[in-house]
């Protein structure tokens, strides 16, 4: 007895534009890019805040710049991570996954700005450092969302075609992020990560 194998419909990329998948694949799509915009841009704008030029002005001749990190307070922002997706396992089942991420995204980034502000101002450590905690907890919330959302937003024949490609348009988020952050006061980067 030999099975004779059936052809198998593959997920393409029309099929998520198809018009009953079109409004979700989009939404989603833009979804992606905008967290990984607003993580890695919060990342780097730790990065720049928690250090400090350590170049010597009086050597002309050294074409070296170093930076020295203020790593407790690195250490600190970047334990939000498991904060955030511990608190995404808690409670996403009982809050919502939509109710979820509008709270983490709208969240998250008023504590970009707020630390973006706190910075700006000379405001007490203590008070960027928690702005950088919340940002980074609640964009962490919001990420590990998105990747459960977009699961079970997709039926079977597109799934993985959907989440490859709304994961390559998080990269290209997160390739954008550092231009956005390098050009811009420390203000205007945190006005911009907000909207």
């Amino acid at each position: 007895c030999v099975l004779k194998e059936e052809p198998r419909e593959s997920g393409t990329f029309l099929k998520l534009l198809s018009p009953k998948r079109r409004w979700a694949t989009i939404i989603l799509w833009i979804v992606w890019f905008s967290v990984a915009f607003m993580y890695y841009g919060n990342v780097l704008i730790e990065t720049l805040l928690f250090s400090s030029d350590s170049d010597d002005d009086d050597d002309v001749s050294s074409t070296t710049v170093g930076y020295s990190f203020d790593y407790s307070d690195l250490a600190i922002t970047c334990s939000a991570e498991y904060v955030g997706t511990t608190l995404v396992i808690l409670t996403i089942d009982s809050f919502g996954r939509i109710p979820t991420q509008a709270f983490s995204y709208l969240f998250g980034g008023a504590c970009i700005l707020g630390t973006a502000l706190s910075y700006s101002y000379g405001a007490d450590d203590a008070l960027t450092i928690t702005f950088a905690f919340l940002a980074r907890m609640l964009i962490m919330s919001g990420y590990c969302v998105i990747w459960l959302m977009t699961a079970e937003t997709f039926t079977t024949d597109v799934r993985t075609t959907a989440h490859a490609i709304a994961n390559a348009l998080s990269k290209l988020g997160g390739a954008v992020a550092p231009y956005v952050v390098e050009d811009l006061t420390t203000n205007a980067t945190g006005w911009v990560m907000l909207t």
